[in-house]
């Protein structure tokens, strides 16, 4: 009779365990390392596309919502929040979810303005259509929601900057240009 030896099993759940994560993390998402520690890449969507995100959030969740694939990230305990999201689906669906992006907010802005609606170029070369709403919240303090939706075929995807807009500032302000800016579709 052969014995084995003692702790191999062990051995075994815990490599399985070492694994299970990175398993996992390629179903949803990928975060690699950045030269400026900053900051992580992030390939999303099964590597659909990738982008620049804070490596120094409070709290990062991933989600699978009805086909649509995201990454939030909460910046602070109460926000800035910076949210990451793909669609599949052509312009028409992108028209319908900046539609929806933008009545969103409507609930809790009071005296909501669109103050910007327009077309942009990133760093990238990639044409966006970008949006920021800004409204007064329940506090009493100014609110702003800043969004960038981009289309490849039928590849959809947009970035949303949720927070106070005092709170659009420093790093802040850089965490969500970087994400904007170095947006690439990989396929």
């Amino acid at each position: 009779m052969r014995r084995r030896a003692p702790g191999l099993g062990l051995t075994v759940l815990l490599i399985g365990l070492l694994f299970a994560p990175a398993a996992f993390a390629q179903y949803r998402g990928e975060f690699y390392r950045h030269d400026d520690q900053r900051f992580w890449w992030y390939q999303g969507d099964d590597r659909l596309y990738e982008l620049l995100v804070p490596s120094q959030g409070q709290q990062y969740v991933e989600r699978d919502i009805f086909g649509e694939k995201s990454l939030e990230i909460a910046l602070g305990d109460e926000g800035p929040f910076i949210r990451v999201a793909s669609f599949p689906g052509g312009s028409a669906e992108l028209d319908r979810a900046r539609e929806a992006m933008s009545g969103r907010w409507q609930h809790v802005f009071s005296n909501a303005q669109t103050t910007e609606n327009r077309t942009i170029t990133t760093s990238n070369g990639l044409q966006a259509r970008f949006v920021v709403i800004q409204g007064r919240t329940p506090s009493g303090q100014m609110g702003m929601m800043r969004a960038v939706f981009f289309t490849q075929g039928s590849y959809n995807a947009y970035l949303v900057w949720l927070g106070r807009a005092s709170d659009y500032t420093g790093l802040n302000q850089e965490y969500w240009l970087q994400a904007v800016n170095t947006f690439a579709w990989l396929r």
